[in-house]
């Protein structure tokens, strides 16, 4: 069974599901900076990160193409998976997306698909994941067409899904902090940065999500982001993260080096797949 690669962030509010669950770290990869701040309380927190949202979104453009290269270690229970993947993302206009990626796994087997993403009707949103004619692993997966999902599957900036991934998903953990009674810690560098017109920015975050009765930690995310910024616009990132559960019993470890091209939007002219031809596997 073909396994894509999956990128992770926090456990709630992901617009795709974390398949094989796995994430958080430990400090032996990732350690936090001597400038990093705690943040304490989760009204002060939650105002931290939405002053921080507005920051970035200065920095937020049209992005029309994405490429990448992701290496990835899923660990479970001390089974490790080795996943490396390179693709590009092109965006056409009328909310048509197309991902074609190459991958290796654990060294050996060599995988190569496409998605294609586009709007299904007024009410759904599509994901077509696609290995070859008659491959019993194409499959399509359906989405409420709402603002909030077209953003996240149409927007390929940096910014947009940093926002969506990190900050929204944080933001929720403490909103509902009180009511759910969690134990939450998060150290950033969020009130020290100063983004430039020219140049680079590291974003650094560190979340810990601990058991009520205990120092377990539930969930632990170490995640840093260099940021190339030219004319104002993010042009290329450089993601280290590490994600974890239950005290690191299952884990993902993962960089990424991305970048971003700002062209005008074209009209697809090829033929697109049909999402009536696939079988729905659950988003």
């Amino acid at each position: 069974m073909k396994k894509s690669l999956i990128l992770f962030t926090l456990s709630l509010l992901l617009f795709t599901s974390c398949k094989g669950n796995s994430t958080s770290s430990s400090s032996t990869k990732t350690s936090t900076s001597s400038n990093s701040s705690s943040v304490n309380g989760s009204e002060d927190t939650v105002l931290l990160l939405n002053q921080f949202k507005e920051k970035l979104l200065s920095f937020d453009g049209n992005v029309s193409k994405r490429t990448y290269h992701t290496e990835q270690t899923n660990d479970y229970s001390g089974l490790d998976m080795e996943i490396e993947e390179t693709g590009y993302y092109t965006l056409y206009q009328d909310n048509f997306l197309i991902n074609q990626f190459s991958q290796t796994i654990n060294e050996g087997i060599n995988v190569s698909g496409r998605k294609e993403r586009g709007i299904a009707d007024a009410n759904r949103l599509y994901q077509i994941t696609y290995y070859g004619n008659q491959d019993g692993d194409n499959s399509v997966s359906y989405y409420v067409n709402n603002q909030t999902n077209l953003e996240a599957m149409f927007n390929l900036g940096f910014v947009s899904e940093y926002i969506s991934q990190i900050l929204d998903t944080t933001i929720y953990y403490y909103e509902m902090q009180e009511q759910e009674n969690l134990r939450l810690s998060l150290t950033t560098n969020y009130r020290e940065i100063q983004f430039p017109t020219n140049g680079t920015v590291t974003l650094q975050y560190r979340f810990i999500h601990y058991a009520n009765s205990s120092t377990t930690k539930l969930e632990e995310v170490q995640r840093d982001d260099i940021l190339m910024i030219e004319n104002g616009v993010i042009v290329s990132s450089n993601t280290t993260m590490l994600y974890a559960l239950q005290d690191a019993i299952n884990y993902q470890y993962m960089t990424s080096e991305v970048t971003y091209i700002y062209d005008t939007l074209q009209a697809f002219e090829g033929t697109k797949l049909n999402p009536a031809d696939f079988s729905v596997r659950d988003s």
